[in-house]
C-alpha cells in the first residue's frame, strides 16, 4: 500500500489578532506598544510563516503533492475614536497580496458594520482564523462551497447579546475583481454564543445562506464552465460547536445548488462531524468524518481523520494527523504533520 506522507512546519509571530470581520483578540504585548495620534488603543501586529511538504495521493492529503508556502502573512489592527476600527492582513505568497482589508464601526449598541475585503459570513468553520482551526484543514464541503474573501458591505445586529445576532452582507461576488449588478452576492447569517455550568460549557451555533447569479464559471461546481454560462447558486448550511470541560463536539452541513437553462441542475452537499478530548494541557485528541457529494460537479469523497495534537506551551504545538479515505477515490491513506509557533 502506497503511504502519504504531509510534512508541515509553520513559524509565526501571530498575535491574538482578527483575521476576520468577527474575530477578536487580547491587547498587544507592552514590548511592541505603539498608539498613533488618533487611536484610543495600541496597534495591534501580527507575522505568520508557513511551510508545507504534501507527499501522497492528492485526494487524501486535499492538497497537490510537493512543496509549498502556505503562508507569509503580515497584519496591523487600530481602534480609532467614536467606534471606528481597521485591519489590514497582506499574504506575500500571491500575486496581489492583500488578504484583508476591513474598516469597521461599531455603535453603543453593538450594531457593527464592515466595508471592504474580507471573509464572508458562510460557514461557522470559514469564520475561524486559520491558526484555531481545530483540524489543519476547513471541512471539504466548507472549502468548496463557502463563499470566502469577497469585496462587499456587512451589518451585524445583536438581537440577545451574544446569544443571538443576526448579519446580513452583499458583496461583488468576484474576489478582488469587483462584480456587476448580475453577479452581486447576498449573504444572510444568524449565530449565538451561550454559556452554562460558571462557563464550563459552551454552546455555539450557527445558520447561513447565501445566492450570487455567476456568468460562464460557478465557484464550488468546478466541472461546470463555458463562455455564455449563467447560472443561480443558492447555498445553504448550519454549524454547531460545544465545549465541555476537556471535552469538544461540532458539526457543520453544506447544501448548495445550482440553476441555469445552459446546464443541467446541479446539487452539492457534504458535513462534517468531529470530536475532540483535551487530555492534559500537553495532549489532544481528535477524530472526524468528512464527507462530500457532489453529483458530478465535484469528485465525491469521504474521509476519517484522526488528530494528535500537543501543545508544548501557549505558543507551540503540534499537530499530525492520518486521513483514510472511505469512499471515492480509492483506500490509500494520507498524513500530515503541522508545527506552529504563535506569540
Amino acid at each position: 500500500m502506497r503511504r502519504a506522507l504531509v510534512a508541515g512546519l509553520a513559524f509565526g509571530l501571530v498575535l491574538p489578532l482578527a483575521a476576520a470581520a468577527n474575530d477578536g483578540g487580547d491587547e498587544t504585548p507592552a514590548s511592541i506598544r505603539f498608539q498613533p495620534p488618533g487611536h484610543v488603543k495600541p496597534l495591534r501586529f501580527g507575522m505568520l510563516l508557513t511551510g508545507q511538504i504534501d507527499v501522497g495521493p492528492d485526494h487524501a492529503n486535499g492538497q497537490n503533492t510537493g512543496f509549498r508556502a502556505s503562508d507569509a502573512r503580515l497584519l496591523v489592527e487600530g481602534h480609532l475614536e467614536e467606534g471606528f476600527s481597521y485591519l489590514l492582513q497582506s499574504e506575500f505568497r500571491r500575486d496581489t497580496p492583500l488578504l484583508d482589508l476591513i474598516l469597521r464601526w461599531e455603535s453603543e449598541g453593538g450594531t457593527m458594520l464592515h466595508a471592504g475585503y474580507f471573509r464572508t459570513p458562510t460557514s461557522g468553520e470559514l469564520l475561524i482564523a486559520a491558526p484555531d482551526l481545530d483540524f489543519i484543514d476547513r471541512a471539504q464541503i466548507v472549502r468548496t462551497l463557502a463563499a470566502d474573501r469577497q469585496v462587499g458591505l456587512q451589518i451585524d445586529q445583536p438581537i440577545l447579546g451574544r446569544a443571538l445576532v443576526a448579519r446580513a452582507g452583499v458583496f461583488g461576488g468576484d474576489g478582488l475583481d469587483g462584480g456587476d449588478d448580475k453577479k452581486f452576492l447576498y449573504t444572510g447569517r444568524v449565530d449565538g454564543v451561550v454559556t452554562c455550568d460558571d462557563g464550563e460549557t459552551e454552546f455555539a451555533y450557527g445558520a447561513s445562506a447565501f445566492h450570487s447569479r455567476d456568468e460562464e464559471a460557478v465557484p464550488g461546481f468546478s466541472a461546470i464552465a463555458g463562455p455564455g454560462l449563467q447560472a443561480d447558486r443558492t447555498v445553504a448550511g448550519a454549524d454547531v460547536r460545544v465545549t465541555h470541560g476537556p471535552f469538544l463536539f461540532s458539526a457543520e452541513g453544506m447544501w448548495g445548488a445550482l440553476d441555469s437553462f445552459d446546464v443541467p441542475d446541479q446539487e452539492i452537499w457534504g458535513y462534517q462531524g468531529s470530536v475532540g478530548w483535551t487530555i492534559n494541557r500537553l495532549i489532544q485528541v481528535l477524530a472526524r468524518y468528512d464527507s462530500l457529494h457532489g453529483e458530478g460537479a465535484v469528485s465525491d469523497l469521504d474521509l476519517a481523520i484522526g488528530s494528535l495534537v500537543l501543545n508544548f506551551t501557549d505558543y507551540v504545538n503540534l499537530q499530525a494527523e492520518i486521513r483514510v479515505p472511505t469512499r471515492g477515490e480509492g483506500p490509500v491513506p494520507g498524513g500530515a504533520a503541522n508545527l506552529n509557533i504563535q506569540f
